[in-house]
């Protein structure tokens, strides 16, 4: 395969074989939207992908003005890089911290994430100037602040879609930094790839409109609010609802998916994604509730002759409260980083500020986080920072794919 790397973009996954399919709808959402007369250079670097899934990728990325490159990683040698990783991720997550040396030649790349649909011109993000920068990146939708201590508070960014400066990466030896800072700091990992690059790289990065990663989260209201508002290149579906799995009446840009979805080789899937979410929509409800009495009980005994917070005013710990009736006086509110939330309520528990900690004084601290088995880690060193001793649980909440 010939590569014009002189005249092209290039544009690189990190994929394994489950997200073969959603990495064939960006590219194709990339080539229907592409306005330009440079060379379209798909780089997917993986673990393991069949080879019905690379021939299918194939088939949806060479074109007149595209080709594909597929580079091969030995997934045992690369996961011991990672060992201290969060298990909740796989060890692919990390790949994009070697693209300097996996695209040898290469200059610079849009890295994307699997999850997104682009409907922008792609060649206005690859014409962004970031010369003098390792990256370009747009803010994080959250405004994660657990790195604060380390970074001196720099606005977090999303690590899912990068414009990335590989020739100042290799003069920089930034590869090298980026491992070494996961091995100084192995237990504030709380987003992996993303926490290293932001620990790291938060004073070389150029931030770029929120138009390049619109970071939708359909149970967001605020989301919602912005649509109308902001000029929209690359949908990314953040969270664990994609629109491929999640049971929502009313999920805006579903449709887009599966649109570019049709275009590939896996245009069968529509069915199965329509058929995936009415079952869910018909007995979803029902394993939740099943498994929130479950939590109920554990809570109680938990709970008992205890100080009790909640960490993290989560929609599912909403859905919680209100479908448990929950009243437990031994439950003093809800802790969240967010200061935005401050004084609002669920269900009768107050939201309070991190800092609200000390006066609070609780026995126990239970993550409300769900699906995310290094909380643990976070909030104690949150609590050690404040000088509070106390019991950390972060395995009691967790959601039913």
């Amino acid at each position: 395969m010939k590569n014009n790397k002189k005249e092209s973009i290039n544009i690189c996954f990190a994929c394994y074989d489950n997200y073969a399919q959603h990495t064939g709808v960006v590219i194709s959402s990339v080539l229907q939207n592409y306005k330009g007369n440079f060379t379209l250079n798909f780089f997917v670097v993986y673990s393991y992908i069949s080879p019905e899934n690379i021939k299918k990728l194939k088939k949806v990325a060479e074109t007149e003005i595209s080709h594909i490159e597929f580079v091969l990683v030995d997934r045992e040698k690369f996961a011991s890089l990672c060992g201290s990783a969060n298990e909740r991720f796989l060890p692919e997550c990390f790949l994009k911290l070697k693209m300097a040396d996996f695209l040898e030649g290469v200059d610079r790349v849009i890295f994307l994430d699997s999850d997104i649909v682009v409907i922008g011109n792609i060649a206005e993000l690859w014409n962004i100037d970031i010369e003098g920068y390792s990256i370009g990146a747009v803010r994080d939708f959250a405004n994660l602040r657990h790195l604060a201590d380390i970074t001196g508070g720099h606005e977090y960014f999303n690590s899912g879609i990068l414009l990335i400066n590989l020739k100042k990466w290799r003069e920089e030896n930034t590869e090298e930094r980026l491992f070494s800072f996961l091995k100084e700091y192995p237990d504030r990992m709380v987003w992996n790839d993303q926490d290293l690059l932001n620990g790291v790289l938060y004073n070389e990065v150029k931030y770029l409109d929120e138009g390049w990663n619109f970071q939708y989260n359909v149970d967001n209201p605020e989301v919602e609010k912005k649509i109308s508002s902001t000029k929209i290149n690359l949908i990314h579906f953040v969270t664990r609802n994609k629109p491929w799995n999640a049971a929502h009446f009313s999920y805006t840009f579903r449709d887009k998916y599966l649109y570019y979805l049709f275009q590939t080789p896996w245009r069968q899937n529509v069915v199965s994604v329509y058929f995936t979410i009415w079952k869910k929509r018909l007995f979803r409800e029902y394993f939740v509730r099943k498994e929130q009495k479950k939590q109920l009980i554990r809570l109680r005994e938990l709970a008992k002759g205890k100080k009790v917070v909640f960490w993290g005013a989560s929609n599912y710990l909403k859905s919680f409260i209100q479908n448990c009736k929950l009243k437990d006086d031994n439950i003093l509110g809800i802790v969240d980083a967010n200061s935005e939330k401050a004084g609002q309520s669920f269900g009768g528990y107050k939201i309070f500020r991190a800092d609200c900690l000390c006066g609070l004084k609780p026995d126990l601290v239970i993550s409300s986080v769900v699906n995310h088995p290094k909380m643990k880690n976070t909030i104690s060193h949150e609590l050690k920072q404040r000088e509070i001793s106390s019991e950390v649980v972060d395995d009691l909440f967790y959601l039913i794919d």
